[in-house]
């Protein structure tokens, strides 16, 4: 029975002195990492060196404030602005050659925008506008215009 006991004192032993060398390493290493701080309270005070901290702290949620303002107003203007492109060429007349016709979606997060198409033969070329609300418009879309409107949706 004196050996096992023996063996098992041994046994907890080296463990304890596991974990000893374990908390030195952490203790060592924590002190390395602060060294900078501990040098600075002691050259300048602890209640310094918290004081400048507080103000520093101070001063970035300042800018961390100004930032979300400039975010938030280049959202709005974002919203406001073309984002959404879509367009479709496109032969109207089957005697004339190639797709020199087009009809071009400008739309912004809300689906507002304008509807640019333009006609062409071989007589003339016809520009045309028509505003978009909500992906929709007052005037007539022809079907190009309309596939326009939802290329620029996708």
């Amino acid at each position: 029975m004196s050996n096992t006991f023996l063996i098992f004192f041994i046994v907890v032993i080296f463990i304890l002195l596991g974990w000893v060398i374990y908390l030195t390493f952490l203790i060592r290493s924590y002190v390395s990492d602060k060294k900078h701080v501990l040098a600075e309270a002691k050259e300048k005070g602890l209640e310094n060196v918290l004081d400048e901290h507080a103000k520093e702290l101070r001063r970035l949620d300042t800018d961390i404030k100004e930032l979300y303002n400039i975010t938030d107003q280049l959202n709005k203007v974002t919203m406001d602005s073309i984002t959404k492109v879509g367009l479709v060429r496109f032969n109207p007349f089957s005697d004339t050659g190639g797709d020199q016709s087009f009809a071009l979606a400008m739309l912004d997060a809300n689906d507002n925008g304008i509807m640019l198409s333009s006609l062409h033969s071989r007589g003339a070329t016809r520009f045309f506008s028509k505003p978009i609300v909500g992906g929709k418009s007052d005037y007539n879309l022809s079907d190009e215009e309309k596939e326009a409107i939802e290329k620029a949706r996708e």
